[in-house]
């Protein structure tokens, strides 16, 4: 049996804003890669697998952006693997086609270790 645990937070001002900023940043990291995935797809009809993604993004997209060196990298990672499972679903035909992540849709933290608001 599996059991599940939900909490409720009530953060300050201060730790409100740092959950903003990280979940605002993952949400930029999966928009990018998933315009990559696309663009990838629709020139070569191959997807680009989520370490070469990795790799982009540590060597070229972190240091453009200098305000995602501030981000848990764990869950820009994250990011990284909620793409590339949202599209094998899709390839499998269990999805409808992805669209990119906006603000409105609920969020959960997943693999956030040591993290401290």
């Amino acid at each position: 049996m599996l059991k599940v645990y939900k909490y409720r937070i009530y953060p300050d001002k201060n730790q409100e804003e740092f959950i903003k900023i990280n979940f605002g940043a993952c949400r930029f990291v999966y928009n990018w890669a998933l315009e990559q995935k696309i663009k990838t797809y629709q020139q070569s009809n191959k997807s680009i697998s989520r370490f070469d993604l990795q790799k982009i993004l540590v060597h070229e997209v972190k240091p453009a952006n200098t305000w995602l060196k501030s981000i848990n990298s764990q869950a820009l990672l994250a990011s990284l693997v909620n793409v590339e499972s949202a599209f094998t679903k899709f390839f499998r035909r269990k999805l409808d086609f992805l669209t990119s992540n906006q603000r409105r849709i609920r969020y959960n933290l997943s693999n956030c270790h040591n993290i401290i608001l």
